[in-house]
């Protein structure tokens, strides 16, 4: 576990002309820094195209070395350099070995490659798990939720602007709630910017007297706030329709007994509902709060993701909805407890993506950590997988779409397993090489051996070899069938040597593949073909690994870096990602070419591969992009798995032709994408485009208060 809590200030940008770079960072005398790994994540700009020789880390008893192609994990644990990136990030861990006022750390390049410019942008220690985790929140929100007189002043004036502002209803069921957190829901819907508010609470018959009392009192000084009392208990949804039944506003919310509204909440509801009235649902950012009033563990969400919703419930608060269309749907059901908000938001939302669904990105809902709750929750686990199931199973059902729903290792999560066709339809696998033939033999004797989808073609795409014993094996594979070889006689095109064997493809769908992977389990091609045939999906892509079973490639999201970047690369295989997102399949912007299935028919409708603009870089995601542009989703699964053994073939961008050539790729992306680079609605505005781990953002890219 990182802290991410700063050491010492971020020395400035420190440059080079001859591509080796050096920090020395000074902690006051006071709090020197502690013994243990320290991680440095920072970037490096205008890198001239040389890989980086070595590291020496100084602590004060003299400099340590390592060589950064076989690193010692005593003294390196990451680092990643991207040669040749007009703006490429690091990663890397060093050890203390002891207290030190100061550490002096030296990257060494291989040598000259003009100025370069490397900025460290965050400092952060490694910790022992019972330490606090969520100081770097809490510090972000200091900066950047600071709510003040101010910041109400001017929300209210813009909700008291309104021509119409809606009446908002929020439903509170509540049983055997502690005075202390009950008080401190209702204290949070009363501090409210936003009057225009009905507060309804039904008690499902709680046996303590102090909920009665304490409902009671707060409809006594507040006519906004209603209650009924049930007379038997009848859990979680038949309370919440209670309370539904005497609701009476224009718009409806929830509201748990323990948790609590950002004093910001309905306002910024109102402000959305009045900026797209054709609006059916919104739902917002969230966090966790202790019995102390700490926050943690923020889930900054995606906008609308039909696939990720298959997966998990990332919806859940603050999330609200017209009355009459909540009505409409006859509430919460009965017997989906443990799921009957994940119910609601799949019945309201149908297989839909289109802009009636809302997001806004700002953490208005507060759920409360107590004991108890979490005790709850490990005790309804089997109750609440079968909710899950039931809710997948009849969301299927109603969207007129097969699918089996599957909980991913008993954690909540979800994977739908989509049927394919009879017969299935055949996939040509198009693996583009130029010699190689270790990693060639490696890649296709991996696919006959661990495939088991019966129905594919091998269509290798033969970019000039010249090696005579890859010239040799390319003619066994053809003689022996199943393997056809189309001869590419032309400089290097990524682009271009896959449009022109698509054409001459024979499968009804397409898997791009590069030579440097290896298939590791059998059902590889079935997940990818089971997303691909669907009508509203285009590319999909594979979950990579590196070959020491660190991520490489778990979806591309764009914007971070200046153009695109794989979130978590070098993170263990297990890693869970923001909020389980590695566990479950979504919608990305894009996915990499490096293993990527299309229908031949969408291929062919947007355009292939750009081969003028885009011959080596980015060809990848701006064809994901353009089809996004035609009404298509793109899908990133985790369950299909393979290993990439990644630019063994075509190497390092280590020449000023390939220098140059990135440039202008780069350039054209920003050009071509600005506004899809600038907000990807797969990720999130307030996290980093800095760094490709999911961090928070220095300057959250959303409106002030």
């Amino acid at each position: 576990a990182w802290s991410g809590r700063s050491l010492a200030a971020a020395p400035h940008p420190v440059t080079s002309s001859d591509g080796d770079f050096r920090w020395h960072l000074d902690q006051p005398s006071s709090d020197q820094i502690r013994a243990g790994h320290v991680r440095f994540i920072g970037w490096c700009l205008e890198a001239g195209g040389t890989p980086v020789r070595q590291v020496r880390i100084d602590t004060g008893a003299g400099a340590v070395e390592a060589d950064v192609n076989l690193p010692r994990p005593d003294v390196v644990m990451q680092l990643g350099l991207s040669p040749a990136s007009l703006r490429c990030g690091f990663d890397l861990r060093v050890p203390i070995p002891r207290a030190c006022a100061g550490i002096t750390i030296e990257v060494l390049a291989a040598g000259a490659g003009g100025w370069h410019t490397m900025d460290v942008l965050e400092l952060a220690h490694a910790e022992n798990r019972a330490n606090d985790e969520s100081a770097p929140y809490r510090a972000w929100l200091a900066r950047h939720d600071q709510f003040d007189n101010a910041a109400r002043g001017r929300l209210a004036a813009r909700c008291h602007a309104l021509a119409n502002p809606p009446r908002i209803s929020i439903l509170m069921p509540t049983w055997e709630t502690a005075e202390p957190w009950l008080r401190a829901a209702i204290e949070s819907v009363r501090h409210q910017v936003y009057p225009h508010w009905q507060l309804c609470v039904a008690d499902d018959a709680s046996r303590a007297p102090h909920v009665r009392r304490v409902l009671e009192e707060y409809s006594r000084v507040d006519p906004r706030i209603v209650h009924v009392v049930r007379s038997e208990r009848g859990h979680i949804s038949a309370a919440t329709n209670s309370a539904l039944d005497v609701a009476d506003g224009d718009w409806i919310t929830f509201l748990d007994h323990d948790d609590e509204l950002h004093p910001a909440a309905l306002a910024c509801l109102t402000l959305e509902i009045a900026a797209h009235p054709e609006t059916e649902l919104i739902y917002t950012d969230e966090d966790k709060m202790d019995e102390a009033g700490r926050r943690s563990s923020p889930y900054f969400k995606p906008d609308w993701n039909p696939e990720l919703i298959i997966g998990q419930n990332f919806v859940c608060h603050l999330a609200a909805y017209p009355a009459a269309r909540l009505r409409a749907l006859g509430g919460l059901r009965v017997g989906f407890e443990g799921c009957q908000d994940w119910d609601l938001v799949l019945r309201a939302t149908g297989a839909r993506s289109d802009a009636r669904v809302r997001h806004l990105p700002r953490v208005l809902y507060h759920w409360r950590m107590l004991p108890e709750s979490t005790a709850r929750d490990h005790g309804a686990k089997d109750y609440v997988i079968a909710a899950g199931e039931r809710t997948l199973r009849e969301h299927f059902e109603r969207a007129g779409r097969a699918g089996t729903a599957l909980d991913v290792n008993a954690s909540g999560h979800w994977r739908a397993r989509y049927p394919l066709p009879d017969p299935l339809p055949l996939i040509s696998i198009v693996i583009p090489t130029r010699n190689q033939l270790e990693h060639l033999r490696r890649c296709v004797d991996s696919i006959r051996a661990k495939t088991d989808y019966p129905n594919y073609e091998i269509v290798i795409v033969d970019n000039q070899s010249d090696d005579p014993a890859t010239r040799a094996q390319l003619t066994l594979w053809e003689r022996g069938g199943g393997v056809r070889v189309l001869p590419y006689d032309a400089p290097f095109n990524y682009a271009a040597l896959h449009n022109f064997a698509v054409p001459q493809c024979r499968g009804e769908l397409i898997c791009l593949l590069n030579n440097d992977t290896e298939i590791i389990a059998p059902g590889w091609l079935r997940e990818l073909a089971g997303h691909a045939v669907r009508p509203s999906v285009g590319a999909v892509g594979a979950m990579l690994l590196y070959p020491d079973d660190t991520i490489q490639h778990a979806g591309i999201f764009v914007g971070i870096g200046g153009v695109a970047e794989h979130p978590f690369q070098r993170e263990p295989r297990d890693c869970r990602g923001q909020m389980s997102r590695l566990h479950v399949a979504q919608n990305v912007s894009a996915v990499t070419g490096a293993c990527l299935m299309v229908r031949a028919s969408l291929y062919a409708e947007a355009g292939g591969l750009d081969e003028k603009n885009l011959a080596v870089a980015y060809n990848d995601v701006d064809f994901c992009l353009r089809l996004v542009e035609l009404g298509y989703r793109n899908v990133w699964t985790p369950f299909a798995v393979l290993y990439h053994h990644e630019s063994v073939s075509r190497g390092y961008e280590d020449t000023p032709a390939k220098v140059a050539r990135f440039r202008c790729e780069h350039e054209f992306m920003r050009r071509r994408w600005a506004e899809q680079l600038d907000r990807d609605p797969a990720y999130n505005p307030n996290l980093t485009l800095e760094h490709n781990d999911f961090g928070l953002a220095r300057e959250p890219r959303v409106e002030r208060w």
